[in-house]
């Protein structure tokens, strides 16, 4: 039987599939988008690949997931750079500003 790791199931697969989503992260950071297989991720995050599958039903679905998530990541930082602003010149700046310190760090 699994650990279980926080007061409820429901806590624990959110958990489990931010766990499995940085374990992607960190693989297509480090090797390329390519690299992201349900394999890679088990291997990454100490798990089978059974339990990987009851997270994501491919590698396709995984790297979808790890793409949608990143956005939101990319979008959020967007919003809080121009959100600092009320002149629209500086928040174009800032925008951009943002979108490139994302970009330097790799996470593009």
């Amino acid at each position: 039987m699994p650990r279980i790791n926080t007061a409820t199931l429901s806590e624990h697969r959110d958990w489990r599939r931010n766990q499995l989503i940085a374990a992607a992260s960190a693989i297509a950071l480090e090797q390329g988008g390519q690299a992201v297989t349900v394999a890679a991720v088990a291997e990454r995050a100490g798990l089978s690949r059974t339990s990987v599958y009851e997270y994501f039903g491919s590698s396709a679905e995984l790297v979808a997931d790890l793409v949608i998530d990143e956005l939101t990541v990319f979008a959020q930082s967007l919003q809080g750079a121009v959100a600092l602003t009320s002149d629209p010149y500086d928040a174009i700046d800032a925008w951009i500003d943002a979108a490139l310190r994302y970009i330097a760090d790799g996470r593009h």
